[in-house]
């Protein structure tokens, strides 16, 4: 089934930029943004080189704040619905497309207007993150037609439903490889947006320091990943790493499709 995709249908498309452009320092809803500190460089509170909120002592993205982050009704989960678990840079995407289209090929059946067959467009409708503020709108999360496939980045500590209520896929990448990605994510990009959302200011040196010390979005990669691995709560839960789903693609999608 594979082989038969059109693999320009896998490419995330250009993001329009003309309603965000601004939108993240401008939007004071959730508080105001701090302002570097001009002697360290850092931002606070968490002294993080980018712009961040502190939930609970661990930074999050200005996409995700803490009422969004902490809301148990966010949405109303079922049984088949699946959640891509990722520290940032770390193959979401590409998990979320092959959730997808794994879906599509088992429902040869779902309607023309179903979500997944507008492809993944930046995640807005077709495989929604939750808890990003300028695309979540829960009415239509809770009438979208299942199956449905989600996004987070939320910490372990901030998942926010019951063990067994629905799946989760969590996702994790070298660090070497994701502390690269990290780096060109949060340098000066053609999106103004994404400059305005971090306004990190530093060398490739600078970022890999940052990393070591756990002063990243979402904090410490190793934490980050050590407790979804753990998974305490006993959620139910398929761990991958981004190699296995690259480098051997076909165990990959064979894990997620028995999943």
């Amino acid at each position: 089934y594979f082989k038969q995709i059109n693999l320009s249908q896998l490419a995330m498309p250009k993001i329009k930029t003309s309603e965000m452009e601004g939108s993240i320092l401008d939007d004071l809803s959730d508080g105001p943004i701090p302002a570097r500190d001009p002697t360290t460089g850092l931002f606070p509170p968490l002294n993080l080189p980018v712009h961040h909120y502190n939930i609970d002592g661990r930074p999050y993205s200005l996409r995700s704040p803490e009422r969004l982050v902490k809301n148990k009704d966010l949405f109303t989960p079922r049984p088949d619905d699946v959640m891509v678990a990722t520290y940032p840079r770390s193959g979401t995407g590409l998990t979320l497309n092959l959730c997808m289209y794994i879906h599509i090929a088992h429902n040869p059946d779902l309607p023309p207007d179903h979500p997944f067959h507008g492809g993944l467009k930046g995640g807005k409708g077709q495989t929604p993150w939750l808890y990003n503020k300028f695309l979540y709108e829960k009415e239509k999360i809770d009438s979208m037609a299942g199956p449905r496939v989600f996004k987070t980045h939320n910490c372990y500590m901030h998942l926010n439903v019951e063990p067994g209520t629905l799946k989760f896929i969590h996702v994790y990448r070298n660090p070497k490889d994701n502390v690269c990605s990290q780096f060109y994510h949060m340098s000066p990009p053609p999106i103004p947006y994404l400059d305005k959302m971090f306004e990190f200011e530093g060398s490739f040196s600078d970022c890999c320091d940052h990393f070591l010390n756990g002063k990243m979005l979402y904090g410490c990669y190793w934490e980050f990943n050590r407790e979804f691995l753990e998974n305490k709560d006993g959620h139910t839960m398929l761990h991958l790493n981004y190699e296995e789903l690259t480098l051997r693609k076909r165990d990959g999608i064979r894990k997620i499709n028995e999943f």
